[in-house]
Formats: structure tokens, C-alpha cells, sequence
């Protein structure tokens, strides 16, 4: 069911689903929303009950002008879990920049967390890469999402995974819809924030897994990270970068395995 909820300051929308009783958390990656997981939680609804939520400036939240930081995005995600009731025993999955979130808000309140999987987690960008990001930003505002996407279409969704049309057009779509003001100030928050430093301070079982066509993240960057942090363990799917949305199946079925394989049994 869809709810919204003013919290932190801000207008979120947020899904509760599922009729187990293990509590997961979902959020998404940027320029994506809750309806990036729908086919997850179509296949995790009978042994969980799951929020998902569209973070500020995505999907039908409350949008952003000016800047925004990851910091501001974890005390989001704290105060709806707090706004639902939600403060311990949580598992939680997270994409490229939700990977990020989730990491964040983890290490400010490690009791309520009992497992991670971060999917092509995104915790910054090198050194090099800072001022091309910052571009991107630049050139969304001037010219819109889609001409900052079809640049990076090949790279996040390769031609190996778009077997099914309508879905490969779905997640199209949807990045196309994101304000452009919004995506923007996501950019900026991705070239000037580093979370890697983060890893270090989990101490709960986590994932990391990565595409093996994945041309954002690699493999070889996400198994960098998974080294850097404890009682973590790091599997290779075949799929892309916003994997949750392209092989669903896949990423439903890595996620019960590791909850299954840590006890953290439904």
C-alpha cells in the first residue's frame, strides 16, 4: 500500500508490502524510485514485509533545490523508519547511491541493522572523475535527463539484458521522468561525498554484489569495497547496474540466500 509521510523536513512517498514477517528495507538507486524494486518485492512478499520509498527528489517525494548531502538522505531514511515504527532487527537492500544511504544510516544507528546487501554500491567517485561529474550536473539543467542518459544508457543497461522490452522500457522511462533540479543536485552530492571510509564501521553480515556487465560499477570496484569491510562476502550476477530493476529474479534469489546463509531466517 502507498502512503506519504512529512519527515526530516521533507514530503516522502513509501510503500509497505509483503506478508511475512521479517522486516527489509529497499531503497533505490538515483533516478530511480520505489518502482525499481517492484518485481523484488513481487517475489520477497511472501517471507517479508517490506518498505520501500522513493528518497527525496525521486519518484513522488518532495522534490530538491540547492544541494543536498548523503548525510541528509540517511537521516531520511532513519526518521521514515522511525515514522513506521521500524528500529530494530531490519534487514536492508540499497543501489548504487541507496547502497550508499543504507551504509550511512547503518554505522549512525548499527542496533537497528542486522544485514546488508548493497547493490553496485555507489560511495563516491574518484578523484579524476569529480569534475566530469560535476558536468553532468551542468549539462542536466541546461538541456534536461535525457541528454545526460542516453550518454550513459549502454553503460548501466547492455544489450544482454534487453531480452524483455517492456520492462527495459519501463526503467527508461521512469529515468526520464526525474526533475531535472533534483538529478542535478544528486550529481553534485555523488562528485563531493566519499562513503567509502564507512565500510570499515559495519559490523553486520553484508553483500556486496555486483553486474558482470556492469560498466559503472565493475565487479572489480565492488569486490574493492566488499575487501574493506567486515563479515562481508561478495558474489558476481549476470546483470547490469540497476540490477534489481533488469533481473529481478536474480537479485530476489541472491537475497535469500545470503539473509538464509547469515540465520536470518524468515
Amino acid at each position: 500500500m502507498i502512503h506519504f509521510a512529512e519527515v526530516n523536513g521533507v514530503a516522502l512517498r513509501y510503500s509497505l508490502s509483503g506478508g511475512g514477517s521479517r522486516p527489509l528495507v529497499l531503497v533505490h538507486e538515483m533516478g530511480g524510485s520505489l518502482e525499481s524494486w517492484s518485481e523484488v518485492v513481487e517475489r520477497l512478499s511472501p517471507d517479508y514485509r517490506i518498505l520501500s520509498y522513493d528518497m527525496r527528489g525521486a519518484g513522488l517525494s518532495e522534490k530538491i533545490r540547492g544541494e543536498v548531502t548523503i548525510d541528509e538522505l540517511a537521516s531520511d531514511l532513519l526518521a521514515l523508519l522511525d515514522h513506521v515504527g521500524w528500529g530494530k532487527r531490519l534487514s536492508i537492500a540499497g543501489c548504487a547511491i541507496g547502497a550508499a544511504t543504507a551504509i550511512r544510516a547503518i554505522v549512525r544507528r548499527p542496533a537497528m541493522f542486522e544485514a546488508l546487501a548493497a547493490l553496485s554500491p555507489a560511495l563516491g567517485v574518484a578523484p579524476e572523475k569529480r569534475r566530469e561529474t560535476l558536468a553532468a550536473a551542468e549539462r542536466l539543467l541546461e538541456l534536461g535527463v535525457r541528454a545526460v542518459s542516453e550518454k550513459s544508457w549502454e553503460r548501466s543497461f547492455p544489450p544482454e539484458l534487453r531480452d524483455d522490452a517492456a520492462r527495459v522500457n519501463a526503467v527508461w522511462c521512469r529515468k526520464l521522468a526525474n526533475d531535472p533540479e533534483s538529478f542535478a543536485a544528486l550529481y553534485r552530492m555523488v562528485a563531493g561525498m566519499d562513503v567509502a571510509p564507512d565500510l570499515s564501521k559495519l559490523r553486520c553480515p553484508s553483500l556486496f554484489l555486483a553486474g558482470s556487465f556492469d560498466q559503472t560499477r565493475p565487479p572489480e570496484m565492488v569486490k574493492a569495497l566488499a575487501e574493506t569491510a567486515l563479515n562481508s562476502r561478495f558474489a558476481v550476477i549476470p546483470s547490469g547496474h540497476v540490477m534489481q530493476a533488469l533481473t529481478p529474479a536474480l537479485v530476489a534469489a541472491s537475497l535469500k540466500e545470503f539473509y538464509s546463509s547469515n540465520s536470518l531466517t524468515v
